[in-house]
């Protein structure tokens, strides 16, 4: 093999080589420290030798005169030149060593800078180093209200030996058995602050990961071999149904990638439950439900005097019977903190309330000013906006993003469903905030936010109200803007998410149209669905492939409904055919909800 082949494979074994491993990791962290120690003593030795024995040899030489000798004379070159094979073999250690430190602490400045960015994406701390700030609403960690369920038994104690019992699985890399928990309830009944104490209390050395509802960046299954991961999934009703399959194979790249995973998910009861159900099924089917009950009177005073004592202002006359309605005081930041804002900041809470409405969790500062500026924000006073809103409660301010922007947090999503009350007006009957998404689609499509123009294309297709044709229409327009900035090689995985929603909606479209546009709109339809195929591999991607094979099937089928003879049979086998190769991977034991709906798919197409 040529010598630069082994060079090359050697680097790249170095490179493919994560400091986080569980051994590697450290050997990397030791190489990274020795790399300092070894840079001083180079600089020490070289410098210091060619300085200490010019020095020496300026001042006086064997024969008796000042200047610069033979450097075979100085105090460094002579040990060398006595032993020059100990010389030569230390040297090359010394080489060695050095190149070996040095790669160790280029690979370590590297992924610090990684982990910098990941951790402030998705958590990445032990559980018990955690700012409990950032995850829970008005966090009072001294005062704590315990909680049952409806049998009345303790709420608290169930849900952690829920995660007790998956900590300590016997296969965690089993495709059932217990997974962790999922709390559900109304508004306001404490789900998060139930969530994070039990996994507090039953998982504090494991590492926290926050999975964001939008990501910016892959995450690195590889890099927690061997760890203990807690998976925090706070409203599940929250995620995208095109973020469904990755939450759902979670489980899956967790153990592929040798990390023990427990889940910790929160979700709104009622038809937020139902539509979770229906796109995560093979994953709660996992979780132990937990559901607490709303909070006696007793109960209450109780809960009021102990944030009354920490000094936290509590109105007992807002009790709704949930936790939330003492802490949160929705009501009196609906009657008295929200009408004492001004303009700008009202406007900047109507832009939070649009953007959700559309699906859009994740609030960058830019973002949130260009939307704010929909509904007249005056930019120049941005600054004193935020300082004003986070002063009032209705948000925090997040660190300083690239660009010098700070990304806002609701602090409670109870504070935009009501305590923002001008916003959809009330005063316009049937007035609803997606009147303003195609404002928020010309403003998004200007600032080429790919991501976001995702989310809104997925509420434009899935919207049911309104006119079904026009809501393709635009959703196809919103991926088209998105694949103006997601190409297939600078973020293959998000192009082919929008391929696959593209088809969907391409396919919707075809089903609402009439005559000669059908046929055309199908075809692209599968088009978009087999350019996602290239990168939703069975290998790579097996749960968005299996997905994918199974929106195919479905949309081939429809096609060869248009089709005749030869055609039309064409059409059939090819569906069959992708239905087959979805239940590969979607299996009864796996995920049912999805073998079911494929295997019903495939009775259609093998009926027809």
């Amino acid at each position: 093999m040529p010598s630069h082949d082994r060079r090359t494979r050697t680097l790249g074994l170095l490179a493919s080589i994560h400091p986080r491993h569980p051994i590697w990791g450290k050997i990397i962290w030791l190489f990274d420290r020795l790399w300092r120690i070894i840079w001083w003593l180079w600089t020490s030795v070289i410098l210091g030798g060619i300085l200490v024995g010019a020095a020496a040899a300026l001042i006086t030489s064997s024969n008796g005169t000042t200047g610069l000798a033979d450097p075979r004379t100085w105090i460094v070159i002579r040990p060398l030149l006595a032993h020059p094979r100990r010389a030569t073999a230390g040297l090359a250690l010394a080489l060695i060593l050095t190149l070996l430190a040095y790669l160790a602490h280029r690979a370590w400045s590297r992924y610090a800078a990684e982990d910098k960015n990941a951790a402030s994406e998705y958590g990445l701390q032990r559980v018990d180093r955690l700012d409990a700030d950032a995850y829970v609403p008005i966090y009072v960690e001294r005062v704590y209200l315990p909680r049952h369920e409806a049998d009345g038994g303790d709420a608290d104690a169930r849900a952690s030996a829920a995660l007790r019992a998956a900590a300590t699985r016997a296969d965690p890399a089993a495709p059932d058995g217990p997974l962790g928990i999922c709390v559900f309830g109304r508004p306001t009944e404490g789900k998060t602050r139930l969530a994070w104490e039990a996994l507090r209390a039953a998982l504090p050395d494991w590492t926290f990961v926050k999975w964001p509802y939008s990501r910016a960046r892959d995450f690195d299954y590889a890099a927690y071999r061997g760890q203990n991961v807690a998976l925090w999934l706070d409203d599940l009703q929250k995620y995208s149904a095109d973020e469904a399959t990755t939450l759902n194979d979670l489980p899956r790249r967790f153990a592929t990638a040798g990390a023990r995973l427990v889940v910790v998910a929160t979700c709104r009861d009622d038809k937020d439950e139902t539509l979770v159900r229906g796109r995560h099924e093979s994953l709660l089917a996992r979780l132990t439900p937990i559901r607490p009950v709303d909070i006696s009177d007793a109960e209450a005073s109780q809960l009021a005097a102990a944030l009354a004592k920490e000094g936290v202002e509590v109105r007992i006359d807002q009790f709704d019977r949930t936790p939330g309605s003492l802490l949160l005081g929705v009501r009196r930041m609906r009657d008295e903190r929200y009408p004492a804002l001004s303009p700008d900041a009202k406007h900047t809470l109507w832009a939070l309330k649009l953007l959700r409405s559309a699906g859009i969790y994740e609030y960058p500062g830019p973002r949130v000013r260009v939307v704010a500026g929909i509904f007249g924000l005056n930019e120049a006073y941005w600054r004193d906006t935020l300082n004003e809103l986070a002063g009032a409660g209705f948000v925090r301010i997040g660190a300083i993003g690239a660009g010098g922007d700070r990304a806002l947090e609701p602090v409670a999503d109870a504070y935009l469903d009501d305590a923002v009350p001008e916003y959809p007006s009330p005063l316009a009957a049937n007035a609803t905030a997606a009147d303003d998404w195609p404002a928020l689609q010309r403003i998004l499509t200007q600032q080429r936010d790919a991501a976001a123009l995702w989310s809104l294309g997925d509420a434009y297709s899935e919207r049911p109200l309104g006119n079904l044709r026009d809501n393709q229409q635009h959703a196809i327009a919103c991926y088209t803007a998105a694949l103006d900035d997601y190409t297939r090689d600078t973020a293959p995985a998000e192009w082919a998410g929008v391929q696959n929603s593209m088809g969907i909606a391409l396919a919707a479209l075809a089903r609402v149209s009439e005559g000669p546009e059908r046929k055309p709109l199908f075809e692209e339809a599968v088009a978009a669905y087999r350019a996602a195929l290239t990168v939703f591999t069975r290998a790579a991607a097996p749960a968005d492939w299996a997905t994918t094979q199974n929106n195919l099937a479905v949309t081939l089928g429809a096609q060869a409904g248009l089709a005749e003879g030869a055609e039309r049979a064409r059409l059939l086998e090819a569906a069959a055919a992708a239905s087959r190769a979805a239940l590969t991977v979607f299996t009864r034991a796996a995920a049912p909800a999805d073998w079911a709906m494929t295997q019903n798919n495939l009775a259609i197409t093998l009926s027809d």
